[in-house]
């Protein structure tokens, strides 16, 4: 598989997880109660790593 990577910090394990609940909402795929506490949670990390400093090196997602 190349051109993949194995996640090596908390904060791209944060960064994959949002950009796959992002993904997930764009294309309808969470129910809304599911979308509103997705959204609260990301919300929520956004807010930390602005307190505390960036979460980490974004990791870049391909959509298939």
């Amino acid at each position: 598989m190349e051109g993949r990577k194995n996640v090596e910090s908390i904060g791209e394990a944060v960064s994959v997880l949002m950009q796959v609940a992002e993904l997930a909402q764009g294309k309808g795929i969470l129910t809304l109660d599911d979308a509103v506490i997705v959204k609260s949670a990301i919300d929520f990390i956004n807010a930390t790593s602005e307190q505390k400093g960036p979460v980490g090196e974004v990791v870049a997602l391909q959509e298939e």
